[in-house]
């Protein structure tokens, strides 16, 4: 199986997505928190997008695993940066599911927050990760 770049996922997709969404804010069922879909300020990963795609492509451990398909994972950067609430929206099998979330966790600690009114607020990304099969050599 192969990942490449370009069928990873769409920059313009992951980058306009926010933009997209109906709903600028919704609140996190397990804290009081408000976790926003866009803010004034969108949080940053370190190095930038095509470094964070290259770290979470980088970390999907999938070895044998011939699915063709797309993998959508939702997550939180929080107030402080940090990675939480990752969560497949659309599965493809099982063990890439895993492999996606382990992946995404693994970008812990290279964001920094979004802002919104001057303040660090959490924000909810959905990333897709597209599969396609490897080509036999």
């Amino acid at each position: 199986m192969k990942l490449t770049l370009a069928t990873l996922l769409s920059a313009a997709f992951f980058l306009l997505l926010p933009f997209l969404c109906a709903a600028q804010q919704s609140t996190d069922s397990t804290t009081s928190n408000q976790v926003y879909s866009y803010v004034e300020e969108m949080p940053q990963y370190e190095g930038g997008f095509e470094t964070m795609i290259e770290h979470v492509t980088s970390n999907i451990a999938y070895a044998g695993l011939q699915k063709k398909g797309k993998v959508v994972i939702s997550f939180v950067v929080d107030p402080n940066g940090a990675v939480e609430d990752v969560q497949v929206i659309k599965s493809l099998e099982p063990a890439l599911d895993e492999a996606c979330v382990k992946a995404v966790y693994a970008t812990d600690g290279n964001w920094t927050a979004g802002r919104q009114n001057g303040k660090d607020v959490a924000v909810r990304f959905v990333l897709p990760i597209n599969f396609s099969k490897a080509k036999k050599r």
